[in-house]
């Protein structure tokens, strides 16, 4: 008979469905944070695509959308975009296309942090008319 003592040990780790890398960053939980966050997206932006800020229309930009948010508006969506730009993102999860969104303010963790949300796309509705409007001056 074969007691739990005569059990060799075997020390393969056990599958789990959690990523490899697991996601440290915090929620975006202060204004300052935001609107650095918005600050880099924008100038991402303007090295990416001059103007881009004319292809935004304000009665229908949504942060939370991916076809009404600044790369769902400017680039044709923001899960195309993100897929064109990080292959691995089409195939399910990509943390350099996570990090890239956050740090640019085009994306704010936790789905249900309708405050961050709601700051974030205030910073960048601001950011999209103070464009807007110094075009239309000049």
């Amino acid at each position: 008979m074969i007691t739990g003592t005569d059990l060799p040990v075997i020390d393969t780790p056990v599958p789990t469905t959690e990523p490899a890398t697991p996601i440290t960053e915090p929620i975006v939980t202060t204004e300052d944070e935001q609107m650095m966050r918005v600050a880099a997206g924008a100038a991402f932006m303007d090295s990416e695509t001059p103007g881009w800020w004319n292809k935004i229309e304000l009665d229908t930009f949504n942060l939370r959308s991916p076809a009404c948010c600044v790369l769902g508006q400017v680039h044709g969506g923001y899960h195309g975009y993100l897929g064109n730009r990080f292959p691995e993102y089409r195939t399910g999860f990509c943390m350099e296309a996570d990090d890239f969104a956050l740090g640019n303010g085009f994306l704010v963790r936790g789905p249900d942090d309708i405050s961050g949300w709601q700051t974030t796309e205030n910073l960048w509705r601001a950011e999209i008319t103070q464009r807007q409007t110094a075009d239309e001056t000049s």
